[in-house]
């Protein structure tokens, strides 16, 4: 072989190269795209304000702990439409000595985390034997989360209580 056949059949070795990093160019340039327009990567709103008072959340459930109170959360689902999901919480409180909380406050708030997370607020109803209720309606079958909220008076004292559950809203 002749050098002059040599060269000519070296010559596509650099546009490999060119083409090589194009073409890393254009992968990247897409997840660049793609990590831009999809989830931030925040699970809540304000992390930094929300991590300066960790401590005092902290200190709140050393609190509800030592109370010795319990609770049972239950979810039902009452249907769907096809483009909402009705569902109804329950809440019973009880204190150490298992007797009912009847005089509380009680507050649900209701979540869908993830990429477009949902959220709502709202008062739970007392019914005769001391189960708080509510019902609601959601835009978006899957896993939900509930926290009640509650607080009351006990020897002008006020005491807060959470408790959370998780449940899933799915079916036709």
């Amino acid at each position: 072989m002749n050098p002059r056949q040599l060269l000519q059949n070296d010559r596509w070795i650099p546009y490999s190269f060119v083409l090589f990093f194009l073409v890393i160019f254009a992968v990247n340039g897409t997840f660049f795209y793609l990590a831009s327009q999809s989830w931030t990567g925040l699970v809540t709103d304000n992390p930094f304000e929300r991590g300066l008072t960790y401590e005092e959340v902290q200190k709140a459930q050393q609190a509800q702990d030592a109370l010795g109170w319990s609770h049972d959360i239950t979810y039902t689902a009452l249907g769907t439409d096809g483009e909402t999901w009705k569902g109804r919480i329950d809440v019973t409180i009880a204190d150490n000595n298992g007797t009912i909380i009847h005089n509380a406050r009680v507050d649900a708030l209701i979540e869908r985390p993830g990429r477009f997370s949902q959220a709502f607020k709202l008062p739970m109803q007392r019914l005769a034997d001391g189960t708080y209720t509510a019902t609601f309606d959601m835009t978006v079958a899957g896993r939900w989360s509930a926290t009640a909220i509650a607080s009351t008076s006990i020897d002008n004292k006020v005491i807060g209580y959470r408790a959370v559950t998780e449940f899933l809203a799915e079916g036709q």
